[in-house]
């Protein structure tokens, strides 16, 4: 279910930006942290959420008291819909990715400002569907009961 949230697996140039060499330098929340020399796709997996916050329990918190408290979030039916729909839905959010890429392939403070916003939500957007769909699934007559 994350898969299909990440932007960069509904990418389709470059093998999926892994062939895009980035250098991320923004330090975000984790000051500490070196330069790293990667590629676009890396970046996405992992590599931005790591300069967002400190620890996993630390962004799960962050997205449940930022992102899931937007309208956005409320909306009824944001959960619906298919994987294509949500692939759909994921290259849409690929195609604004490419166009706040530096031509210098830097992404600093000023990137990680401008992907956050997309982060949280493919964050908050997957995490509801799959608890509609783990919800659908012990829900139905179909699911073994111990």
């Amino acid at each position: 279910m994350g898969d299909i949230h990440q932007p960069m697996h509904a990418y389709g140039d470059r093998q999926g930006a892994n062939g895009v060499p980035v250098t991320m330098t923004a330090r975000g929340l984790a000051a500490k942290l070196p330069s790293v020399r990667s590629n676009l796709h890396a970046a996405w997996d992992e590599g931005l959420l790591h300069q967002m916050t400190w620890s996993w329990g630390a962004l799960v918190t962050r997205v449940e008291d930022g992102w899931m408290k937007t309208e956005e979030a409320q909306a009824s039916g944001l959960d619906l819909g298919t994987p294509r729909s949500w692939a759909e839905e994921t290259h849409a959010v690929a195609q604004r990715v490419s166009q706040i890429q530096p031509a210098d392939g830097v992404l600093d403070d000023k990137y990680l400002t401008q992907a956050m916003p997309m982060l949280d939500r493919q964050l908050g957007v997957a995490a509801l569907r799959l608890a509609r769909v783990l919800n659908d699934a012990f829900m139905s007559s179909e699911c073994p009961r111990p």
